[in-house]
């Protein structure tokens, strides 16, 4: 059976959950298809990590929970959070945790990617490195671009837009 359409927009499933627009609304769509979160929001992103960011009608970044209880507000919006953290920009920028604390502040680096393996590219004056969920340079910022870690290996490039088939192999 297929049902009558009652959603402008509808996007695919995020931990159980769907983006779902009516109007001007954005909410939560359940795989049961009820409404887990009333559609309320000026825009939202995916689930990740049980947490997703909401912008209200009045321009006021959140992160919510799966039941739409606000965990914290924010002026930064967020990436969506990878092995616990996400990646805030502006004045203090780097990670927070899901209780909106910054837990690692850039200093004189900058996020560049999410945490994928332990570990998150950073740049600083043009090149990228890596650190670790502790904010501890691993990799030194030296490489012109990189990819996430997959499998323990990151690609790189040593010239801007010139990618080869090198790698950074952690599992050696």
């Amino acid at each position: 059976m297929i049902s009558k359409p009652r959603f402008d927009a509808v996007f695919p499933f995020a931990e159980g959950l769907a983006r779902v627009k009516i109007g001007k609304h954005w909410g939560f769509l359940g795989t049961d298809g009820t409404l887990t979160i009333e559609p309320s929001f000026a825009n939202v992103s995916d689930f990740s990590c049980g947490l997703a960011c909401v912008v209200s009608h009045r321009g006021i970044i959140s992160v919510v929970d799966r039941s739409g209880k606000i965990r914290f507000e924010t002026n930064n919006s967020p990436s969506d959070f990878s092995e616990g953290l996400a990646r805030v920009g502006g004045e203090n920028g780097g990670f927070v945790d899901p209780s909106g604390k910054l837990v690692i502040k850039s200093e004189s680096t900058l996020p560049f990617r999410d945490f994928h393996e332990g570990l998150a590219a950073i740049g600083k004056e043009g090149r990228f490195g890596f650190i670790d969920s502790r904010g501890k340079v691993v990799i030194p910022p030296r490489f012109a671009d990189v990819l996430d870690f997959s499998e323990g290996r990151a690609a790189f490039s040593l010239k801007p837009m010139k990618w080869t088939a090198e790698i950074i192999d952690l599992t050696q």
